[in-house]
């Protein structure tokens, strides 16, 4: 959000700056942003108006991605741009969801939820909870 900002010759407020729990770049692309993660609240507390509220600004840091990688590479296909998929992780109570932002067609995008983990602390479930958070995170294809 800030390099949009510094663009559009903006003064950035440090108070107003969006700041994520955490962000996933890749060095080799220029520090591209691809995963974004906002985490609302502790594990098995419910807290549904920060979930709501992180959820859309997830959407919106995708937006910013996006809107950086075109900026990035300008002279790329509308079918190669098609294909990005950046990531938002949410943690939120007792589950874990993956939303990605993709290309629908006509310039416009949708804000899918990929996946939606339920986490346990009971020890019984280990094996399982193991191989769910592994299909979880197999799932991120950038």
């Amino acid at each position: 959000m800030t390099i949009q900002l510094k663009k559009m010759g903006q003064k950035m407020d440090k108070r107003k700056i969006y700041k994520a729990d955490g962000i996933i770049r890749l060095a080799a692309y220029k520090d591209l942003e691809v995963l974004v993660l906002e985490t609302a609240g502790a594990f098995g507390v419910d807290e549904n108006e920060k979930s709501t509220f992180d959820n859309s600004k997830g959407m919106f840091a995708l937006l910013a991605m996006l809107k950086t990688i075109a900026d990035q590479y300008k002279h790329a296909s509308i079918e190669e741009f098609g294909k990005l998929k950046p990531y938002f992780v949410q943690p939120s109570g007792r589950h874990i969801r993956l939303w990605s932002m993709q290309y629908a067609k006509n310039r416009l995008y949708n804000f899918v939820r990929e996946k939606k983990i339920l986490l346990s602390e009971d020890f019984e479930e280990s094996e399982e909870q193991l191989v769910s958070l592994a299909t979880f995170f197999l799932s991120l294809q950038v």
